[in-house]
């Protein structure tokens, strides 16, 4: 067995799965595939996307060997650029305001982040604004991952070949639509245009939450999807510890304390909904009654 120098030489294009079982529980026809992409450390697609951005960055000398990264992020991907950005020997510096969650916070310091606040009215534009001077003034690389065409650019090269990789292995005419939700949109500007360059009879559909309807031209809000996060990445840590035990209990403790850590780092999203969903039904209920 090969001795990998960090964990992201070891990611690979995740598998596709079909789920017989989802279309059976509700009574649709037709086959549906899933597109499985969670093996880094922080078990969502974020972590090859951000390893990706820094390798594209590299590669056309934006980003030089040990420059510090700098970008205006809290949320999931502000996780997998420090744990990438420092694995790869790049100190990483998050700006955001300072009402951002605190578990979030003492999570990204705790994993070696520095962070920069901006005040709270200023919002997320007042964050960007502060990393784009910010590196500016420091001689930093300023991601700015929204609008860095590195970020499709990656799913041109990685994402999209690998879904048309197992597709042509099937025949290509056993998918007709292939269904990705938006959150940057990265992930559906690549695997689009590289998709229609190879089947222009496949459809591509975007999925956006109704409260934030930013492409269909409706009202801009929070993509309110709290659960899914600590769903998935909760099973993915406890699993792969387990699977770690397996190998050598010896290292049970430490093996079990790390994944306590991940386990309350995947837990925070999930928290903040609860506590968004109980504001809502007792403090202002009555716009709780609007969303339903």
């Amino acid at each position: 067995m090969p001795i990998y120098p960090n964990i992201y030489q070891t990611l690979l294009p995740g598998p596709i799965v079909e789920l017989r079982g989802y279309l059976a529980a509700c009574g649709l026809r037709g086959r549906l595939y899933a597109y499985l992409n969670y093996n880094g450390p922080t078990g969502t697609a974020r972590d090859e996307l951000a390893e990706g951005m820094l390798a594209l960055a590299l590669e056309r000398g934006a980003l030089t060997p040990g420059q510090t990264i700098v970008e205006a992020v809290s949320g999931p991907f502000a996780t997998a650029l420090t744990l990438a950005g420092l694995t790869a020997g790049h100190p990483v510096t998050l700006v955001m305001p300072e009402d951002a969650p605190a578990m979030r916070q003492e999570s990204l310091l705790r994993l070696g982040a520095q962070i920069i606040h901006t005040p709270a009215q200023a919002g997320p534009a007042g964050a960007r604004a502060l990393a784009k001077a910010t590196a500016a003034e420091k001689g930093w690389y300023y991601m700015d991952w929204l609008n860095n065409d590195d970020n499709p650019t990656y799913h041109r090269r990685v994402t999209g070949p690998a879904l048309v990789r197992s597709i042509a292995r099937e025949g290509s005419s056993i998918v007709d639509s292939i269904v990705i939700g938006v959150g940057s949109g990265g992930t559906i500007t690549g695997v689009a245009e590289y998709i229609k360059a190879w089947n222009s009879m496949i459809r591509i559909v975007a999925v956006e939450p109704a409260e934030c309807a930013a492409i269909s031209g409706g009202f801009i809000g929070q993509h309110s999807i709290a659960g899914i996060g600590p769903g998935i990445g909760e099973g993915y840590a406890v699993g792969k510890s387990c699977e770690a035990i397996a190998r050598q209990p010896e290292s049970k403790g430490e093996v079990t304390s790390t994944m306590l850590l991940g386990c309350a780092i995947a837990e925070t999203t999930g928290i903040y909904g609860f506590v968004t969903g109980l504001l809502l039904m007792f403090v202002v209920p009555r716009i709780f009654i609007g969303l339903l």
